[in-house]
């Protein structure tokens, strides 16, 4: 179904492949199969189906795969970057911290951004609390309130002043967006 003409179907069936029991029983001839055909798919004309695609092979090959799925996180298409930013927040943290560092820095889309803070908070590596921290003096309070949340799945107590302070300073702004960042303050 991987080369099925309808694209719905080809997304389909790559984020199927993602699932941890569809290798149970397909031994090591049809795990191989599938991932070459995951791997051709990171070509497909369809974003999603690319996107798709890097995830269930960052899922089922881990860190292994980061080579071969590293050519999406510059794709054109945030679907397909955002679904691969989203996967490495189920890799080992040594593999993809400095991916994701770099990708919470102005140089990218703000959606980027975003979707790189939140898998760093899914990490619980405390040892990015630093950089995130730092974060919460962008100018996007979009941004900051994914960084937000990701220093609250960190846990991290350091933060709690600052970002009472960003929720104050930012509650006043007048984005509308802002609104993700005024309940902060007062917890």
């Amino acid at each position: 179904t991987l080369a099925h003409g309808d694209p719905y179907v080809r997304v389909t069936a790559a984020t199927l492949l993602g699932e941890h029991f569809v290798l149970v029983a397909g031994g090591e001839a049809g795990r191989r199969a599938v991932f070459d055909s995951l791997a051709h798919r990171l070509r497909d004309p369809d974003a999603a189906t690319r996107g798709a695609a890097a995830r269930a092979l960052l899922i089922h090959r881990g860190a292994a795969a980061l080579a071969e799925v590293r050519p999406v996180l510059e794709d054109s298409s945030i679907y397909a970057r955002t679904a691969v930013l989203q996967a490495l927040s189920r890799l080992d943290s040594a593999s993809v911290l400095p991916i994701l560092l770099a990708r919470i820095g102005p140089a990218f889309p703000l959606f980027d951004r975003m979707t790189a803070a939140e898998a760093l908070g899914a990490l619980h590596a405390v040892s990015v609390a630093p950089q995130l921290r730092a974060a919460l003096a962008d100018s996007s309070v979009l941004f900051v309130a994914s960084v937000a949340s990701a220093l609250g799945e960190l846990g991290d107590r350091a933060s709690i002043r600052m970002l009472a302070e960003t929720s104050i300073r930012r509650g006043r702004d007048a984005d509308p967006d802002a609104d993700a960042l005024r309940g902060v303050g007062a917890q």
